[in-house]
Parts: C-alpha cells; sequence; structure tokens
C-alpha cells in the first residue's frame, strides 16, 4: 500500500509540473510585440495581454498587411502595418509627395478653374503692372499661341528662360522679376492652396512652374 501511493504521488506531481510548464510557455499574460522594417517603410505590431506575438510589414503598394497573434492567455492581439512608398496602408505612412487639390481635378475642371480664379486676378496685377503690354491678357499670354496644341503644358518654352545667376544680380528684366517675384508667385501659390517655394517648402509653387530654365 505505501508503494502504490508512493508511486500515486510521483505521478502527480508530475503532472502538476507538466501542467505548470505548459501554462507557462507561449505568452502568459506578457504582451508580444514585433517590428518590422521595409525598405519602403515600417510597421510595427503589439500584442494584447495574453497574445502571442505578431509581426507586420509594409509593401511596395502600400497595401498594409495584418497578422493577429493567439496564445493561450486572456485574449489575442493583432497588428496592423503602416507606411509605404504611397504613403498609403492601414494607418499612416510615410512616402511619396501628394497631390495638390488643383493637380487632382480633370482637364475641364482645371481650365473652368483657371477662367474663374486665376485670369481674373492675373489680368488685374498683370494690367497694373505694364497696362500697353498686357492689354489683351487672357489663357495665351502664359500658354502661348495654341494652347489646346500644345495640351497647355507647362511650363511653356515660348516665355522668358530664366537665368538664376543673373536673376540674383539684377541683370535680367529686374522689374518684371521683381513682379514676379512679389505678386505672380505669391498670389498664384495662394490661388491654388499652395506654398510659395522656398528652403522649407522645396515642393511649393515657383517660377519654372510657368518659365523653363536657361540651359
Amino acid at each position: 500500500m505505501k508503494r502504490i501511493a508512493f508511486v500515486a504521488l510521483v505521478l502527480a506531481l508530475a503532472a502538476c509540473s507538466k501542467k505548470a510548464a505548459d501554462t507557462g510557455s507561449g505568452s502568459g499574460s506578457a504582451s508580444g510585440s514585433a517590428v518590422v522594417a521595409t525598405d519602403t517603410g515600417s510597421a510595427m505590431a503589439a500584442g494584447s495581454a495574453g497574445s502571442g506575438s505578431a509581426m507586420a510589414a509594409g509593401s511596395d503598394t502600400g497595401s498594409g498587411s495584418a497578422a493577429a497573434g493567439a496564445g493561450s492567455g486572456s485574449g489575442s492581439g493583432s497588428a496592423t502595418a503602416a507606411g509605404s512608398d504611397s504613403g498609403s496602408g492601414s494607418a499612416a505612412g510615410a512616402g511619396s509627395e501628394e497631390k495638390t487639390e488643383f493637380d487632382k481635378l480633370t482637364h475641364d475642371q482645371k481650365a473652368d478653374f483657371m477662367k474663374k480664379n486665376v485670369v481674373p486676378p492675373m489680368k488685374a496685377a498683370f494690367q497694373k503692372f505694364d497696362a500697353k503690354k498686357y492689354a489683351n491678357f487672357g489663357c495665351k499670354t502664359c500658354h502661348g499661341k495654341d494652347p489646346k496644341a500644345t495640351k497647355w503644358k507647362m511650363p511653356n518654352p515660348k516665355l522668358p528662360k530664366l537665368d538664376f545667376a543673373a536673376l540674383d544680380a539684377g541683370k535680367q528684366e529686374p522689374k518684371a522679376a521683381e513682379f514676379m517675384a512679389k505678386v505672380v508667385k505669391p498670389q498664384m501659390a495662394k490661388i491654388l492652396g499652395e506654398n510659395e517655394l522656398d528652403e522649407a517648402h522645396p515642393d511649393g509653387f515657383g517660377c519654372l512652374e510657368c518659365h523653363e530654365k536657361k540651359k
């Protein structure tokens, strides 16, 4: 009887030890987390209490992926990927420059916008600067004699080409350059809902939106 009781005790202890080991393995009450960085972005995932590890990665196309970790604890965790070349995904992504509101318009919408919002104030500004030269200010003033043939392409090669060294030295049409810099550029940027081109805004509206650079 004593021998049988001893064997039963040993088996019971072994069973308890195995159960404790099973419970302690996996995630337990700790939260698992994973950070995966990719060439196109980064993604962070964190498991909740009682969850297993989770993995998430950004993709070339900007579509996020998600993975859920589960364990033997109180719940399951999930992960969401963020970050991609296109700036899209299931969360805020880092990547490409966003288009302006004007860029998103169709051709007809752009034409209508220009007629209503650009031509009137620019006509007034240019005619104030030189009433005689810009007496017939209109779309062709900036887009050329046959805008339809060039598909309204900008910058317009027919406009004066800019020599920035000469401009800085005040040697290329200084009065016109000052007018463009102080009146046209800031007004156009405001109308289009953009920042002016400067060191803080390298993608802002600048002279080369309309003019080509002199080579």
